[in-house]
């Protein structure tokens, strides 16, 4: 208990309410020496907040430690959460909550003249051990919600609380609900194979367990293609380039190609026959796939405002098979309302996944707009700004929807277009996905927490293909392709066999030869499965989707490290550590060529972090241009800085070693933990003189470094 320090995550300013309870209930049961408890002092909440993250900051590191980013971290912090998801005092869908990611400590409260301080999210995270008290049946509810969130929702805060190591109190309740709904652990990225996914089968998969799949596919960087199917012909091909590669397939239907599937005969004026096509399609799907030894996604496409009653009417189907068998017919379904004002798009949006959530269907959405045509929808003519969305869009469409259901996705506009066209025509830019991610990352301190979808894939550049995967893509749609592979393979079979088409009696072998066994369709439609199977497992390749696919450790990155280039003190042979010099005109030319081989690589960055000193900010930023890739946010921090040398700054190293000794040097310089002499106080290369550095705290100076005081 002498070791025992407590802080206090929130307190109604003049009531002592937490502080009184943890004296009772804590401090005093296990001796806590009084002087080691940290009451909230008095003021205006404003007042109370700086003083209260003044002392949190200022506490002696073995008492209270730092994360990289300067957030004072904490060995345990208990919270209590409430039905509605509170912890603490941080509130559903409040400015408290919201200022997630803006790096603050301490948060002042004032709602209807009460007031009070919270610590933040973000210091709640920060920390090394958290415990979430909610060991009451009536908080059930809420922790099946938490716990089912893979990033976490403002209107539930103890969703997004995610520390070292996060533990809950609940109970039995809890429990037996948890364990009912089959929840899938959001970390799935740990697993080999998408057939390691708890209760994955064959089949058509929905719900949670379809849910799993398209986290899996995002954490090791794969997706799915989409492959529209206007038959049962068509849907077999994608069955069996998915049974040929014991992948998984999405196979979804178009408004127009449900029509198509039912029969262009009947009547479609209210959408009917488009209904009655695409839960024909759904239901094939369910009846032959199982065989295929696959999981499939059954997914509808396109649904634009004036063909809501085609979607209203497979909804309809899924509410009616989930009363019966507990899971929806389909699997998704895609909302397509880019035409319509982003307001608008966003709202009708959200009044449709508040009901899909009801029965466990993902909703995918549009913002922006796809160029081109698509199943009679004539984009061509749009205005090219509207082909881009933008951060903020893309952060309101997951504001609005994210509280309703985790299950959705987001078809962002990054200059894709319907069908096929000469290269230079259209100008995709998957990077924009990326800067998506960051802007929401950032406010809600998670790593890549949209999933998106690629839109107009075929005929698209396999690298812009590759960048879009690693920025969280997964599900790629496959149409004008697949449509021209179909109808290749029966081209080519007339083409090859055209003598024996012209009539049922009479080819080349005789005038009295019967030609059934090659007009017979299952000949020349067999062949136009071949060859669409043979595509659709082309985009199975291009999306990483087979069996033996680099992975990307889960978090579709790739680190490059590059050393500054040669500095004014290497060409002096000095000791530098930290001091500001710049780079030689040989060290200019080492960072122009270290970014041409980026280009050359075709590497691609999202972002670049590099130290307060000069040589290693102009290496960065000479490379990025050299790589075309100037775009790039780049960060600086201190704690990139070289090793402090100490005594040895500023030094010759020949006539240090004459001096010293070179055995002596060596230790110095390369042992892991003997540092140099401490830098003089009064040296004029002691970093307390330069104004880069005037805001930290004076114990964050080092004096002198070694190895392991730089790891530490």
């Amino acid at each position: 208990a002498s070791k025992v320090h407590v802080f206090f995550c929130n307190e109604r300013l003049g009531e002592g309410k937490c502080y009184k309870g943890a004296m009772k209930n804590l401090v005093e049961p296990l001796g806590i020496p009084a002087a080691q408890v940290y009451q909230v002092p008095d003021g205006t909440p404003e007042e109370v907040a700086s003083k209260y993250e003044a002392l949190l900051k200022g506490m002696p590191r073995e008492t209270v430690g730092r994360s990289l980013s300067g957030m004072p971290v904490v060995d345990l912090v208990l919270l209590g959460t409430g039905e509605d998801g509170h912890v603490g005092s941080l509130h559903p869908n409040k400015a408290e909550i919201r200022a997630s990611g803006c790096g603050k400590v301490v948060l002042p409260i004032n709602e209807g003249g009460k007031t009070s301080v919270a610590v933040s999210l973000d210091f709640i995270c920060a920390a090394r051990r958290v415990v979430l008290s909610a060991a009451k049946a009536s908080r059930a509810p809420m922790v099946l919600r938490a716990l089912r969130s893979g990033s976490g929702c403002f209107d539930c805060p103890a969703s997004m609380v995610c520390a070292q190591d996060t533990t809950w109190l609940v109970d039995k309740d809890s429990i037996a609900m948890y364990a009912a709904k089959n929840v899938f652990d959001p970390a799935v990225a740990h697993l080999q194979s998408f057939w390691d996914i708890p209760g994955m089968k064959a089949g058509v998969i929905t719900g949670d367990l379809c849910w799993a799949l398209l986290r899996f596919a995002k954490a090791k960087g794969f997706a799915i293609p989409a492959v529209n199917c206007t038959s049962t012909s068509t849907v077999n091909a994608v069955l069996e380039a998915g049974k040929d590669l014991n992948r998984p397939v999405i196979i979804q239907f178009s408004e127009g190609g449900s029509a198509f599937f039912a029969g262009k005969s009947l009547a479609n004026n209210a959408k009917q026959a488009s209904t009655l096509g695409a839960v024909a399609g759904a239901s094939y799907v369910r009846a032959v796939s199982p065989a295929y030894g696959i999981p499939v996604i059954v997914h509808s496409d396109h649904c634009a405002k004036k063909l809501l009653p085609w979607f209203d009417g497979m909804l309809a189907f899924d509410e009616a098979h989930f009363a019966k068998y507990g899971e929806p017919l389909f699997s998704s379904h895609m909302l397509d309302l880019s035409e319509e004002p982003h307001d608008e798009n966003i709202g009708i949006c959200a009044q449709y996944l508040e009901r899909m959530a009801k029965v466990d269907l993902i909703l995918e959405m549009e913002i922006g707009i796809t160029g081109g045509v698509e199943d009679g929808v004539d984009n061509s003519g749009v205005s090219k700004d509207k082909l881009y969305s933008t951060p903020q869009e893309v952060w309101q469409v997951y504001e609005k929807l994210a509280p309703l259901s985790e299950k959705f996705t987001i078809a962002a506009a990054f200059g894709n277009v319907h069908g096929v066209y000469k290269p230079g025509n259209v100008v995709l830019r998957p990077e924009l996905l990326g800067q998506f991610q960051r802007y929401a990352g950032k406010i809600l301190q998670s790593k890549m927490p949209l999933n998106f979808v690629f839109h107009g894939g075929s005929g698209s550049e396999k690298e812009k293909i590759d960048e879009a995967r690693g920025h969280g893509v997964v599900k790629m749609n496959v149409d004008t392709d697949t449509q021209w592979a179909y109808w290749e393979g029966t081209k080519v079979f007339y083409d090859n066999n055209e003598g024996f088409l012209q009539g049922q009696i009479g080819n080349p072998n005789g005038l009295d030869k019967p030609n059934k066994s090659h007009y017979d369709p299952r000949k020349w439609v067999r062949e136009g499965e071949v060859t669409m199977t043979k595509r659709v497992k082309q985009s199975c390749q291009d999306l990483h989707n087979f069996d033996g696919a680099p992975v990307q450790s889960g978090c579709h990155a790739r680190l490059v490290f590059s050393r500054h280039g040669e500095s004014e003190w290497n060409v002096a042979n000095k000791f530098t550590g930290w001091v500001d010099v710049d780079l030689s005109e040989k060290g200019v030319g080492e960072a122009k060529a270290a970014g041409d081989l980026i280009k050359e690589e075709g590497l691609k960055f999202d972002v670049c972090y590099t130290s307060f000193l000069k040589r290693a900010i102009k290496t960065c930023d000479y490379a990025l241009e050299a790589a075309d890739q100037n775009y790039v946010q780049v960060n600086k921090t201190w704690r990139l800085n070289e090793r402090m040398y100490g005594g040895l700054t500023g030094l010759d190293k020949k006539e240090t070693v004459l001096k010293h000794g070179a055995d002596k040097v060596l230790i110095w310089r390369r042992s892991f933990d003997l540092p140099p002499p401490d830098i003089d106080e009064d040296s004029e290369f002691h970093p307390k003189r330069e104004a880069k550095y005037a805001g930290l705290d004076p114990s964050d100076i080092p004096k002198t470094e070694s190895l392991k005081t730089v790891i530490e």
